[in-house]
């Protein structure tokens, strides 16, 4: 895949994760928040918390499931 596809490919899968955010009453309160060479996917908030998301998506399982892939 190129580098332009994998970003769409992110960028959609960032998409589909604010829907749902959105839809369980996440308020959105950022998306694609960079800081040096840095970026946190969505910041947003529920209630009284601030919630700081990293979007993983994968287009086959060969690499395990994309929550496996974050660490602390």
């Amino acid at each position: 895949m190129t580098e332009t596809g994998a970003r769409k490919f992110g960028g959609e899968a960032e998409k589909l994760a604010v829907k749902y955010l959105s839809d369980k009453g996440y308020q959105i309160l950022e998306q694609g928040y960079r800081f040096s060479r840095k970026e946190i996917d969505i910041i947003c908030k529920t209630g009284d918390t601030i919630v700081f998301v990293e979007v993983k998506a994968a287009r086959t399982a060969k690499f395990g499931a994309p929550e496996t892939w974050v660490t602390a």
